[in-house]
C-alpha cells in the first residue's frame, strides 16, 4: 500500500507577493479609539503648518526696537522734509518708516506718513495696505477695513492673499464689537460644535465667497509673523483654527502663548480653559490610557519659549553693535541672516527629519524583511 503524498502546506501555494505580506495580516491590531484618544505627535502636527510652532513661541527671524529706532533715523535721513514733495522713488521709504512707528508703538505718526503717500497716489497698494493695518493697530476697525478692501480691489493676490483673512478677520471683531461681546477670549474652549458657536471658526463657515481653514490659518501665520507677533488676541484665534483642524498641542500653545499677554486674572484663566480643552483626549504617547496634563505640555513649552528668547537675545545684540559701529544693519542683518536663497526658504521650522513622528515611518522595509524571514522558516521545515 503505498503512502500518500503529504499535502503540500497552504501558505506555500500562496503567490510569493502575498507570503511577503502576510506579516502585515499576523501584526497586532490597534484597538480602534474613533475619537477617544488622539495621539498625534506635536511632528505630525508641524507637518501641515511647519512654521506654526516657531511664530506662536516667537522663534523667528524678527527685529529688535533698537533697530526700529535706527530705522526711523536711517529713513528719515532719506527723505525730504517736504512730504509734499515726495518722488514715487520714495515711497518705500515711507513704508519703512511707518511701519517702524507701528513697531514702536506709535501706529497714529505712521498713519500721518501714509496719508501723505496716499494723497499723491491713492491707488498705491502698499500704503493701502499698511495704513489699513495701522489703523486697526489704533483700534479704528472701519477706517482699517475701508482701506485694506481697497488693497484687495487694487492687488487681490498680493501677500497670497492674507488681506483676504485679515479682512474677515476684523470683520469678524467688528460683529464681536457691535454686539457687546469683546471680553476675552473672544473664542469659546468648546470647539467640535463651531458651527453652533460665536468664534472665528462659526463665523468662517458662514463665509461667501468660502474662506478654507488651512488658508485661515496660513494667513494668521503670516499676520503673527509680520505684525505683532505676542498679540493675544491674534494667538486665540489661532488656536481656535488649529484646534479645530486637529492641531491640538500646537493650538495649546498658542492659548498659553495668548494666556502670557493676558490683561486680567478673569482673561489668563480663559485662555487657560482654552488651552486645556485643546488637550482634551490627548495621550502622552501611543498606548497609555491616560490624558496628557497641561502642565505636562507647559513645562515642554516654557523651554521652548527660553530657547526661543535666546535666540532673539543674540539677535538683539548683533543688531545693537552695528549700530554702534555706524553700520549699514540691513546690509550686515541680510548678510548674517539671509547669506543665500536657501536662508529665507519655506521650511523654517519643519522637523529635519521629514519621517520625525511618522509611526509608519519604515514600515515597508520592515515587512519585505518580515515576509523574507517568513518564508526561509515555512521552506527550511519542508
Amino acid at each position: 500500500m503505498s503512502i500518500p503524498p503529504s499535502p503540500r502546506p497552504v501558505l506555500l501555494t500562496l503567490p510569493l507577493p502575498l507570503l511577503l505580506l502576510l506579516p502585515l495580516l499576523l501584526l497586532p491590531t490597534a484597538p480602534v479609539r474613533g475619537c477617544l484618544w488622539d495621539y498625534d505627535t506635536l511632528q505630525m502636527e508641524r507637518s501641515a503648518f511647519p512654521s506654526a510652532l516657531e511664530l506662536i513661541t516667537g522663534d523667528f527671524r524678527r527685529h529688535s526696537d533698537e533697530y526700529y529706532q535706527w530705522r526711523v533715523r536711517n529713513r528719515t535721513s532719506r527723505l525730504s522734509t517736504d512730504l509734499a514733495a515726495l518722488t514715487p522713488e520714495q515711497y518705500p521709504l515711507i513704508d519703512d518708516l511707518a511701519v517702524a512707528h507701528d513697531k514702536l508703538g506709535d501706529p497714529a505718526r505712521g498713519i500721518a506718513l501714509l496719508d501723505a503717500v496716499l494723497s499723491l497716489a491713492p491707488d498705491r497698494y502698499e500704503a493701502l495696505a499698511n495704513r489699513g493695518t495701522l489703523k486697526v493697530h489704533a483700534g479704528d476697525l472701519d477706517g482699517g477695513l475701508v482701506d485694506l478692501r481697497r488693497a484687495l480691489e487694487v492687488n487681490p493676490d498680493a501677500h497670497f492673499g492674507r488681506e483676504v483673512v485679515q479682512v474677515r478677520l476684523i470683520e469678524w471683531l467688528r460683529s464681536r464689537r457691535e454686539a457687546g461681546t469683546e471680553a476675552r477670549p473672544l473664542t469659546t474652549p468648546q470647539r467640535s460644535h463651531a458651527a453652533e458657536g460665536t468664534g472665528f471658526e462659526s463665523f468662517r463657515l458662514g463665509l461667501e465667497p468660502p474662506l478654507s481653514r488651512s488658508d485661515a490659518i496660513e494667513g494668521l501665520l503670516g499676520m503673527v509673523r509680520f505684525g505683532i507677533h505676542d498679540s493675544p488676541v491674534l494667538l486665540e484665534v489661532l488656536g481656535e483654527l488649529l484646534h479645530a483642524d486637529g492641531h491640538k498641542r500646537t493650538a495649546a500653545r498658542a492659548y498659553l502663548r495668548a494666556m502670557d499677554g493676558a490683561q486680567s486674572v478673569e482673561e489668563w484663566r480663559g485662555y487657560r480653559s482654552c488651552a486645556e480643552a485643546a488637550l482634551s483626549m490627548q495621550t502622552p504617547a501611543p498606548g497609555q490610557p491616560k490624558e496628557l496634563e497641561l502642565r505636562e505640555l507647559e513645562a515642554t513649552y516654557r523651554e521652548e519659549l527660553k530657547r526661543a528668547d535666546a535666540a532673539f537675545a543674540e539677535l538683539r545684540e548683533n543688531e545693537k553693535r552695528w549700530i554702534a559701529a555706524g553700520e549699514d544693519v540691513d546690509a550686515r542683518y541680510a548678510e548674517l541672516y539671509y547669506p543665500g536663497s536657501a536662508a529665507g526658504g519655506g521650511t523654517e521650522g519643519a522637523p529635519k527629519n521629514p519621517t520625525a513622528g511618522n509611526p509608519l515611518a519604515g514600515v515597508s522595509l520592515l515587512t519585505l524583511l518580515g515576509g523574507l524571514l517568513l518564508v526561509f522558516a515555512i521552506l527550511k521545515k519542508l
